[in-house]
């Protein structure tokens, strides 16, 4: 967890920073600030691409790296936006990057132990390898992405020519719900038929046993008298 705080502190405080002294750097040279563009939108497109197909690498700390870069990158067409005589677009540019750098320095003073939260749910709690191509991680839930405490239980694959590749293709979140009574109060529920949660059952659960059947090739989660069984092959 110290190796992702610092890049995201790094990247939240250096990469505005980083991004002013790439683009002035090179303010009277045309031909790298079109290089700056391009490299900037490549690396906005890859890591998009990424994010949207569900892959990363094995390694947290390189999977923040690469977020890191998509900031700083994000920075980098901000600048270039402000160099520009278009007054659109120097108005849009400024008015963002005040807003980035207000953002970083909320986060990287008062707001720095917000940051610890959420990078503290970003890196799982518990890693198990279920088989040979399949990944099971836990990532506990309540500090900073939910109001209520829980877990979230997500599957990756592995690629087999590119094993520091993989692609998460399932995630479950077993935390806390509430429900309404008639007299208007909320009450706390753990029940898997009342939980609306992804639109299936599910239930409060954390530090689950795991029980592979190899013959169904299921996996089922047991916590306290409740389970749940995810069907790997479907």
């Amino acid at each position: 967890m110290e190796a992702i705080f610092i890049i995201a502190l790094f990247s939240l405080v250096a990469n505005p920073i980083i991004g002013m002294i790439l683009v002035k750097v090179n303010r009277n040279r045309p031909d790298r600030q079109k290089m700056l563009a391009r490299v900037s939108v490549g690396t906005l497109a890859f890591v998009s691409l990424a994010l949207f197909t569900n892959v990363s690498t094995s390694s947290d700390a390189i999977d923040c790296v690469f977020l890191g870069l998509f900031y700083l990158a994000i920075c980098v067409l901000l600048w270039l936006g402000t160099s520009k005589k278009n007054k659109v677009s120097l108005i849009f540019s400024s008015v963002l990057l005040v807003i980035l750098f207000g953002l970083s320095c909320l986060f990287s003073t008062i707001g720095i132990l917000g940051l610890a939260f959420i990078v503290g749910e970003f890196e799982p709690s518990r890693s198990v390898r279920i088989n040979g191509s399949t990944l099971y991680r836990e990532y506990g839930r309540g500090n900073a992405t939910t109001a209520t405490g829980g877990s979230e239980v997500s599957l990756f694959t592995s690629f087999r020519w590119f094993p520091f590749v993989e692609r998460k293709f399932f995630s479950k979140q077993y935390i806390s719900g509430f429900a309404t009574t008639n007299d208007n109060k909320q009450k706390r529920f753990t029940t898997p038929e009342n939980s609306p949660i992804n639109n299936t059952p599910t239930f409060y659960g954390t530090h689950f046993k795991l029980t592979y059947d190899t013959t169904k090739n299921d996996l089922i989660l047991s916590y306290q008298q409740t389970r749940d069984t995810l069907h790997l092959d479907r």
